[in-house]
């Protein structure tokens, strides 16, 4: 008898504990994609930035040969 007890409340506990490890999971999953699409917004705007200013060095440095080759 005492056993039987035992192994429900066991088994009930075990299942309780096994949903709750789930639903964390899934809230874990939310929040990687919530986390990757701020951060893709964020780096977007800092990449479009970072080739612009790869397209002027280049200018830049094709400016500065011309400068040294005198024409």
């Amino acid at each position: 008898m005492l056993q039987a007890l035992l192994r429900d409340a066991l088994h009930d506990f075990r299942a309780e504990t096994k949903a709750e490890i789930v639903g964390l999971h899934l809230d874990l999953l939310r929040m990687g994609s919530s986390w990757r699409s701020e951060m893709r917004e964020a780096v977007g705007g800092i990449g479009e930035e970072l080739r612009a200013l790869r397209e002027e060095n280049q200018r830049l440095r094709e400016e500065n040969e011309r400068l040294r080759r005198g024409y």
